[in-house]
């Protein structure tokens, strides 16, 4: 299947947001190409303004700076290898089942693998703690107690907490109340931060925020050398000055669909995982993932097959990932495709 193909599918096997948002960002996309800003390089680590927003975004109110990259895969991937280049003298520790290419920028580390949530028992010195809450993909929750746990130790020990926090807007705590584990312990924490999360998958626009005594040494030897894209950037600015107006209504959305997903394949005897804008979707025990996956692709749905992208040795991974930040038409021509292709 070619790209042009890809193009015209309905992509519900990534954790995109196709839904309408009030966020401003199409004009403030056009306003930076009429404005020409776009031709020349931004600053080195990313805009001021978009250093501030995220910021506030995160909640992080003690001492920290932000590098601005291109997407959050690739803040986790420099800092992650920053970790890397100084040897062996880091334990990288993840989750297991977790998203395999954390693990795979960690590939010169050591490497412990946790059944499940991380506990503040499996943390020692020298490790590099992998945190993302709500985990992808099994969908594990941290309460702030429990990220407050592992900061903790993290602390006593002289660890590291690493906090991918791609899909935090998702966490049931999430709100006005809530505030960052980062500022617990601002020394020994990294957050890689994502804009694909809301709504700007495609402009690749992410960020890693640390203690400023850490920044340059961080910052050192990034691939985005010249800065990111100040066209994404302007959409970044503008999707964060607008939240207020969109968030409240996507996560709302976003629980309505898992709801009715679960109510039209829950008689199926499927289950639905997941407390993010993508759930996973068992299949029973005489269909395989990838089959599935395969039938929708012909009928022009893209999800992702459980296998494909998270298949670890001794994990069951015969389910389907599927985006709910997506029109409820969406859904509903999914789910009777699905009914149709489990019945078969």
């Amino acid at each position: 299947m070619t790209v042009s193909d890809k193009m015209n599918m309905l992509m519900m096997g990534r954790s995109c947001v196709y839904l309408d948002l009030d966020n401003g960002v199409e004009s403030a996309m056009i306003d930076c190409i009429r404005s020409g800003e776009y031709q020349g390089y931004g600053p080195f680590t990313g805009l001021p303004e978009l250093h501030e927003l995220i910021k506030e975004d995160l909640r992080i109110d003690t001492p920290s700076e932000v590098c601005v990259t291109d997407g959050a895969v690739q803040a986790l991937h420099h800092v992650i290898g920053w970790f890397s280049r100084q040897g062996s003298k880091y334990t990288f520790l993840d989750s297991d089942p977790a998203w395999i290419h954390s693990r795979n920028f960690a590939r010169d580390m050591k490497t412990k693998l946790v059944p499940g949530k991380i506990t503040p028992a499996d943390i020692s010195e020298g490790c590099v703690v992998n945190l993302c809450s709500p985990q992808n993909p099994a969908g594990h929750v941290y309460t702030s107690e429990e990220k407050s746990q592992l900061s903790e130790q993290c602390r006593q020990v002289g660890a590291w907490l690493l906090c991918d926090d791609a899909y935090v807007m998702y966490e049931p705590e999430y709100g006005s109340d809530w505030t960052h584990v980062y500022n617990q312990n601002p020394e020994r924490t990294i957050v890689a931060w994502s804009a694909s999360k809301i709504g700007l998958a495609g402009v690749r626009v992410g960020a890693f925020v640390c203690h400023p005594d850490l920044m340059e040494s961080l910052v050192f030897g990034r691939a985005n050398a010249l800065g990111s894209s100040i066209l994404g950037q302007r959409a970044a600015i503008a999707a964060l000055k607008s939240k207020d107006k969109w968030l409240s209504a996507l996560r709302s959305q976003v629980q309505e669909n898992i709801q009715y997903l679960v109510g039209r394949l829950g008689p199926l005897g499927v289950t639905i995982t997941g407390h993010s804008n993508s759930v996973n979707v068992s299949l029973p025990a005489h269909r395989r993932a990838v089959d599935i996956a395969a039938q929708l692709e012909v009928r022009r749905f893209e999800v992702a097959d459980g296998t494909k992208f998270y298949g670890m040795e001794g994990y069951d991974a015969n389910y389907l990932r599927v985006a709910v930040s997506v029109p409820r038409s969406w859904l509903e021509r999914f789910c009777t495709l699905f009914e149709e292709l489990v019945s078969e």
